[in-house]
């Protein structure tokens, strides 16, 4: 079993996204990833404003259905939430996690806040 962490600075409006996590698959083994926390700690965050947008990418595509564009925070700071469709890793294989901060509300605490990223997963032996 497996927990990988991330933690950055609220970035502020970019046109591109920025990476938040990313690990490798270990050579020789498959993964599943089974949990995942993606967390705003500052306030003035409207969940499924878009002021916020999350993105898990999976080698070269992007991951479960509802990763690839999350517009809502998932778990809570120590419990990540469970994912009812798990997501396969193939040996050697990236996962990253990312994050756009649009703030268009401007409520957003760019710089004086953190994006939170944990996924929980098992490695398996080939």
């Amino acid at each position: 079993e497996f927990y990988e962490r991330g933690s950055i600075i609220t970035p502020g409006p970019a046109p591109t996204d920025t990476l938040v996590m990313e690990f490798t698959a270990p050579t020789g083994y498959l993964g599943i990833l089974y949990g995942i926390l993606l967390h705003y700690t500052g306030t003035g965050f409207e969940e499924g404003s878009g002021d916020i947008e999350w993105r898990v990418k999976v080698g070269n595509g992007w991951g479960a259905q509802g990763l690839g564009s999350c517009l809502f925070q998932l778990g809570t700071v120590g419990q990540c939430l469970s994912l009812t469709d798990y997501i396969a890793v193939n040996s050697n294989q990236r996962v990253q996690v990312l994050v756009r901060v649009p703030n268009t509300s401007g409520n957003i605490q760019v710089g004086a806040s953190r994006i939170l990223a944990t996924i929980q997963g098992w490695w398996y032996p080939l």
